[in-house]
């Protein structure tokens, strides 16, 4: 069982007049919490309708699965031509490359998220923005980022089809 220690000084929300604000810290892990800790839950939490919150607890679940180093779920959950795209020459990846790198990814320690928004194209597509500050143990300062995630479901479960990110 992991679960996290010590959400209750670094998880907040406040309005703001074009949505929620979600600020999460990651303090580590904890064996035997029964608290579930996973960003996929506290993710989650914060969305204003069901689409919204399917999509911000997958994207919860793809951290969790870095911070796992859990190779298999991105196999099993980015779709088979999925393009993975980050800033700076040479970093956009393939599905393949993508699940062959995830083995090493180190996980991120700060992952504030706001702005965030959902379109529904329609059917079973939907589009997922949002700002972010992210941090890895290994970077001397937080990155500013828009994300951009096209999603799509497939036999019930919502994939990842599209994954950008933009330096703000």
């Amino acid at each position: 069982e992991i679960s996290v220690r010590d959400w209750s000084s670094d998880v907040c929300s406040s309005d703001l007049e074009r949505g929620t604000r979600v600020v999460l810290r990651h303090r580590g892990w904890t064996a035997g919490d029964p608290t579930d800790g996973s960003w996929a839950s506290v993710l989650a939490g914060f969305a204003r309708h069901s689409l919204e919150w399917a999509l911000l607890h997958r994207l919860g679940e793809f951290l969790d699965a870095i911070a796992a180093g859990d190779v298999a779920f991105f196999e099993e959950n980015l779709t088979e031509d999925a393009l993975l795209i980050f800033p700076g020459p040479g970093n956009t990846y393939t599905k393949a490359q993508c699940v062959a790198l995830m083995g090493d990814h180190p996980p991120y320690t700060k992952y504030d998220i706001a702005d965030q928004r959902v379109v529904h194209v329609g059917g079973d597509t939907a589009v997922l923005t949002h700002r972010a500050t992210v941090s890895q143990p290994e970077w001397t300062a937080p990155r500013q980022i828009m994300v951009s995630s096209v999603l799509t479901k497939v036999d019930g479960a919502w994939r990842l089809a599209l994954h950008q990110w933009t330096d703000c």
